[in-house]
């Protein structure tokens, strides 16, 4: 299953009522969204959600992070998230949150897929030794 395209997306969520945090106030929430689309016609999402004073990047940063590291994904295998992450790692140092985004929607295009879970697709790729994924502090022993 191979990823066809990765398109990241904005959003803007108004917030019910302004809400007042140490770095100001917030009146709505803006969230970048990817979809990972594979030539099985699988559809994968992830999203992260910044906030000014607690993450490194900004919305509008990470989708342009996302968009630039798309071209190095394509055609590549879905299910070896372990390759995605070596692509992105090459491709751009840090940008761990646009990163994350991509790797929730890879996690979703292969848990979709009626004959492999992200258990299995794990189990298939990750080394036996313990195991740290950068973005998603998954640890499998």
């Amino acid at each position: 299953m191979r990823i066809v395209a990765v398109e990241p997306l904005i959003v803007e969520v108004p917030m019910h009522e302004p809400v007042k945090g140490v770095h100001g106030i917030t009146r709505s929430q803006y969230s970048v969204l990817v979809r990972i689309t594979t030539d099985a016609g699988i559809e994968g999402w992830g999203n992260v959600d910044p906030s000014p004073g607690y993450t490194l990047m900004s919305a509008d940063e990470i989708h342009a992070w996302v968009a630039a590291m798309a071209p190095a994904l394509i055609g590549r295998d879905a299910t070896d998230l372990n390759a995605a992450l070596s692509i992105m790692d090459r491709a751009v140092a840090g940008c761990c949150e646009a990163k994350a985004a991509i790797e929730m929607a890879l996690c979703k295009t292969t848990s979709s897929t009626p004959t492999m879970t992200a258990a299995f697709a794990l189990h298939n790729t990750a080394p036996r030794s313990l195991m740290t994924h950068r973005s998603s502090n998954f640890r499998r022993r």
